[in-house]
């Protein structure tokens, strides 16, 4: 829809300033994080993030910027930021707040990456931000097709006791569909169970968006062993 450009800005008739200081913010005893504190500062043109930053479990470092400014004009808003996590653990995060002892993923993980928009409104704006965002980690561990392993296990059980009743009653025909439905599966199975629990080396993901907002999406992994 046709947005008409804003006359001012949403915070007009707001200005100050914002210090956030946590010492410590814990979750469990897998998860902590220190030192978060940040500053913030709202005049009449402009909304600064000028920083955000914090530790978390004493080797994750987290920073962020961010700069929402208004001027007159065909496309007021202008916002511009950047971001980074560096070596967080994943699946300390997610014991702490998943509740999983074995969560889906383990490793330690670097996000980087930065945006830029402009528009007529602040909705406008979000709907136009372009940028950049890459997602590192190294050796780690992905459990995502855990559960379908686990059900291929049932099935596998499921045509072995087929085979079995063929036996019982006596049937070659039955004994025999049984068996041969059950080595297939029995490889299924041998073969989901491996891909339960990859180990791999290395996973880059970067994902973009350009000046006409289109996204694209490249990863890479390496895995240890199939």
């Amino acid at each position: 829809a046709d947005v008409r450009p804003a006359a001012e800005p949403f915070w007009s008739g707001v200005r100050g300033e914002l210090a956030i200081d946590l010492k410590s913010i814990t979750r469990g005893a897998d998860w902590a994080m220190t030192g978060f504190n940040g500053y913030v500062i709202i005049d009449p043109r402009r909304i600064a993030v000028q920083k955000v930053e914090g530790q978390i479990n004493e080797r994750a470092r987290l920073a962020a910027r961010a700069d929402l400014r208004f001027d007159a004009g065909e496309a007021p808003y202008a916002l511009a930021g950047n971001f980074s996590l560096t070596e967080f653990d994943a699946g300390a995060f997610l014991k702490a707040f998943g509740g999983e002892p074995t969560p889906v993923v383990e490793g330690l993980f670097t996000v980087a990456g930065g945006f830029a928009g402009d528009g007529r409104d602040l909705e406008h704006t979000l709907e136009r931000t372009r940028g950049n965002l890459q997602l590192t980690s190294r050796q780690g561990v992905f459990r995502g097709l855990r559960r379908a392993s686990e059900k291929a296990s049932m099935a596998s059980k499921a045509v072995e006791l087929g085979a079995a009743l063929g036996s019982l009653f006596g049937s070659n025909k039955v004994k025999e569909a049984a068996e041969k439905v059950a080595g297939q599966s029995y490889q299924v199975d041998q073969l989901a169970q491996a891909l339960a629990e990859l180990p791999f080396d290395q996973m880059v993901i970067r994902l973009n968006r350009d000046d006409a907002l289109n996204f694209r999406l490249e990863e890479s992994v390496s895995y240890t062993h199939l």
